[in-house]
């Protein structure tokens, strides 16, 4: 009975015909009724498509009432329980963006208690997400803009076409002709770009924001070796004779053919390789460590000549590889780190006004959300943002 009461005066609240008595009725509820208040969302949460078009004005003002009410109505509880009340407004505003057709989730975890609940900033900037925008660097020097550039052939570099395809890749194509040596492609994309790949052998390519790839035109020598910087997404054409090899920095990985992500950007503190299929071996000056489907790399470079290479089991793999997906996706991570794949993406300098907050969050955005959308969702955690320009001040 009180689960379908829960879920009548949520669904009010979505489509914003709810009284005065239904916010009375929905703070008993959020005060007394933890538990079904969970299974509601849970169910409302699986039963709702969310593959609508994302519309913010209908959700903000609908979250600002669910704070503001239930402001009104938890002025009587004690200071201890102000806290989970503020998790209940996270989780009613989690509800109200699936409802109508947002593919956001979000949870935010504190690890201490803030008097309140903060509104949300007055954002009026708006920065659009990235896209596919990428710069190819021929051996010659010469700069081609690719997100500029129609399909069709671009150049050819001895038996190597390269060609825009018209579902976006940049592909290498084998076509008669002297194969050329040691001349080497980089493929680069900026803040706020990805872009895909196909190499001369056939293996696939996706490259992260702020991200690069270095490779030869033609793969002649006993291995197939390219250089990465940022993140990438590999899919190996299998070859026995000659073994593929990515160099991210002194970390080299070495596969025959696999499917596996490598997280090496220079202001992370560590890098990642994450094995989807296939086994690979990560060497880093004197570490070395093999993988199996499923395992984790993580290397902790260290002042010197040793490295530390910590290997993770079970892990998601579908979080390593989200962006490939489209999505920010988040597993009780802190605000720095969460804020460093925003700035890679949004093309935007991370300011923080004071001390960092102490905020982890969970959660899935699609990564084609404008900017504002995404910050006024994290200021439920109880921290604030100002846009100037393209800086992103963080307030605590």
């Amino acid at each position: 009975m009180k689960e379908e009461e829960l879920k009548r005066l949520l669904e009010r609240y979505i489509s914003r015909t709810a009284t005065e008595e239904d916010y009375r009725r929905l703070s008993e509820l959020l005060e007394k009724e933890t538990g079904a208040w969970t299974r509601v969302i849970r169910k409302m949460m699986e039963q709702e498509p969310i593959d609508r078009e994302y519309d913010p004005s209908r959700w903000e003002q609908t979250i600002n009432r669910i704070l503001r009410k239930g402001g009104k109505a938890g002025r009587s509880v004690k200071r201890k329980n102000r806290l989970r009340m503020r998790k209940m407004a996270a989780a009613a505003a989690i509800v109200i963006l699936t409802g109508i057709g947002v593919s956001i989730y979000i949870h935010i975890r504190h690890k201490q208690d803030r008097a309140g609940v903060a509104q949300l900033s007055d954002l009026k900037n708006d920065i659009r997400p990235g896209g596919p925008k990428a710069l190819l660097t021929l051996g010659n020097g010469q700069h081609i803009i690719l997100d500029s550039m129609q399909n069709g052939p671009i150049v050819s570099q001895g038996s190597a076409r390269v060609v825009k395809l018209k579902s976006g890749q940049l592909a290498y194509n084998r076509e008669q002709g002297d194969a050329v040596r040691d001349v080497y492609n980089t493929l680069q994309t900026p803040p706020g770009g990805q872009y895909e790949l196909i190499l001369p052998d056939g293996s696939r390519v996706w490259l992260n924001a702020a991200s690069s790839i270095r490779f030869p035109v033609t793969f002649q020598e006993k291995e197939r070796r390219v250089f990465i910087t940022g993140e990438a997404y590999f899919e190996v054409a299998r070859d026995a004779v000659k073994p593929f090899v990515v160099s991210a920095g002194d970390m080299q990985v070495r596969v025959l053919g696999t499917h596996f992500n490598i997280m090496a950007y220079a202001n992370e503190p560590v890098m990642k390789t994450t094995l989807l299929s296939g086994a690979v071996e990560i060497a880093e000056k004197d570490a070395l460590a093999k993988l199996k489907p499923g395992q984790q790399a993580v290397l902790r470079p260290v002042q010197g000549d040793q490295s530390h290479i910590a290997v993770k089991e079970n892990i998601d793999v579908s979080e390593a590889v989200a962006w490939k997906s489209g999505l920010f996706q988040f597993s009780d991570d802190g605000i720095e780190y969460v804020m460093r794949q925003i700035a890679r993406w949004y093309d935007v300098e991370i300011i923080y006004a004071d001390s960092v907050p102490d905020v982890h969050i969970t959660g899935k955005i699609p990564q084609n959300t404008n900017l504002t959308d995404v910050l006024k969702m994290m200021e439920l955690s109880g921290i604030r943002f100002r846009l100037e320009g393209r800086k992103v001040i963080v307030l605590t």
